[in-house]
C-alpha cells in the first residue's frame, strides 16, 4: 500500500510539472472557440453517472460565462471537453482516482484542407486517493480543472465591455 501511495505521490508531481509548462500554449489553443460540448466518460457508474458529471461540468461552464452547446447523440461534436474517470481499488475502503479532462478540436492537415481530425489542444490530469463510493473529493477535483479550463478559455476568449 505504501509503493502504491509514493508511486501515485511521484505520478502527481510530474503531471503538475507538465501541465505548468503548457499553460501559455493551452490557453492559446482555446482562442476563438464561440462553445463547448462535454464529454465524459467515467467507469464506475454506481455512485455518480457519466449524464451527472456532464450536467456538473456544463453547469460550472455556464456559470463561468462559457456557451455550451448540445450536440445529438453518437455524434462527435467539436470543438468539446472530455472527461474520463478511472476508480482503481486500493484497499477495502480506498480507491485511487485518475481524472483526465481534454479540450479537444478539429483540425486539417497541411495540404488537406478539406479533411478534419481531432487534436487535443488543452489538457490536465489529476489523481486522488478517496474512499469508495465516496465521489465527493472527485467531483470537488473535477469541479477545479474545470475552473482551470474556464479561466484558460477566458483568458484566451476576453468579454467585449459594454
Amino acid at each position: 500500500m505504501k509503493r502504491k501511495l509514493v508511486c501515485a505521490a511521484a505520478c502527481l508531481h510530474l503531471m503538475a510539472l507538465s501541465s505548468l509548462s503548457q499553460m501559455g500554449k493551452q490557453q492559446d489553443a482555446l482562442r476563438g472557440l464561440s462553445s463547448l460540448y462535454v464529454s465524459v466518460d467515467s467507469l464506475d457508474k454506481t455512485v455518480v453517472t457519466d449524464e451527472q458529471l456532464r450536467v456538473q461540468i456544463e453547469l460550472r461552464l455556464r456559470r463561468a460565462g462559457i456557451l455550451v452547446k448540445q450536440c445529438a447523440t453518437d455524434t462527435l461534436c467539436l470543438p468539446q471537453i472530455y472527461v474520463k474517470v478511472v476508480p482503481i481499488p486500493t484497499g477495502d475502503r480506498t480507491m485511487f482516482c485518475l481524472i483526465r479532462m481534454e479540450g479537444n478540436i478539429a483540425v486539417s492537415p497541411v495540404g488537406e484542407p478539406n479533411r478534419r481530425l481531432m487534436a487535443t489542444a488543452w489538457l490536465t490530469e489529476s489523481s486522488i486517493l478517496a474512499l469508495k463510493n465516496e465521489y465527493r473529493p472527485v467531483t470537488d477535483e473535477i469541479d477545479r480543472m474545470v475552473d482551470a479550463l474556464a479561466n484558460d478559455y477566458l483568458a484566451a476568449n476576453p468579454k467585449p465591455r459594454q
